[in-house]
């Protein structure tokens, strides 16, 4: 997934791939109309292409509650 991606490039301190992966990410995220995870992509994008993975860590944290929650609102427990 491209969230998992994401989280690989972290771990490896890949900042180039991060910012690929959010930027990825921000535009899958706009093509759904998640608004939402498509901001907190382009922070992370942000981050990533300053170098700052501290930043871009705690924001991919955020991004996996928000994603959390849109597919409990997209494929609900009856």
């Amino acid at each position: 997934s491209k969230l998992a991606a994401l989280k690989e490039a972290l771990d490896n301190g890949d900042a180039l791939s991060v910012r690929f992966q959010a930027h990825t990410l921000k535009g899958a995220s706009a093509n759904v109309g998640a608004v939402v995870l498509q901001k907190m992509a382009n922070h992370i994008e942000v981050a990533g292409e300053g170098g700052d993975l501290a930043e871009a860590g705690s924001l991919v944290s955020k991004l996996d509650e928000q994603l959390e929650i849109l597919n409990k609102l997209v494929q609900p427990d009856f």
